[in-house]
């Protein structure tokens, strides 16, 4: 069971293990290493940001469990099976890493303004365009991002507009994109 006792456990097996090499104190996949990983094929690698909450291979517990028991092919992570870690030291491991996750969506979801809304705004016509000056008078709405695959830099909100005419339902998402290339 996932008490206090358990995710103080997890967070001592998360340093003597040396997972915070890659994936950072605060497991935002930022530790020292990180920029160093290599996948098997040489191709730049980022360490998985657990408090994004993306698990590859599943977020239950025995998911995460397996990633940490068996470590992921084509990736630097490493095995952690028997002899290297026990079941109570993984399980709690695997509680720790989970309370990562919930304190950055946490985070997240505080940015947001309580009982958000998206509602689609009326005017006399929807446009066409999305730099159209128009857009500047609809109120945005932030809606928190759930990545796939992890960026060194990656957007965490997309910002929403919406407006209809009665005929044609116009929407304009802006989000902030360190690799953006208009071409």
């Amino acid at each position: 069971a996932c008490t206090p006792e358990s995710v103080a456990r997890g967070r001592a097996v998360y340093l003597k293990q040396d997972c915070v090499k890659c994936h950072g104190d605060a497991g935002r996949g930022d530790g020292p290493s990180a920029a160093e990983l290599k996948d098997d094929w040489g191709h730049p690698i980022r360490p998985n940001d657990f408090t994004r909450r993306i698990f590859k291979g599943g977020s239950a517990g025995r998911d995460i469990s397996l990633r940490c028991s068996t470590g992921m092919s084509g990736t630097p992570m490493p095995e952690f099976g028997p002899g290297l870690m026990t079941d109570d030291d993984r399980w709690a491991l695997v509680h720790y890493v989970r309370t990562l996750a919930r304190e950055g969506i946490a985070a997240l979801a505080q940015a947001l303004p309580p009982g958000a809304a998206f509602t689609a705004v009326r005017t006399d016509t929807a446009p066409d365009d999305p730099v159209d000056p128009a857009w500047d008078r609809v109120p945005a709405v932030a809606i928190p991002l759930q990545l796939l695959f992890q960026r060194a830099s990656s957007p965490r909100t997309v910002a929403v507009r919406a407006v209809h005419d009665g005929r044609r339902l116009a929407f304009q998402f802006t989000w902030d994109d360190g690799t953006e290339d208009t071409r």
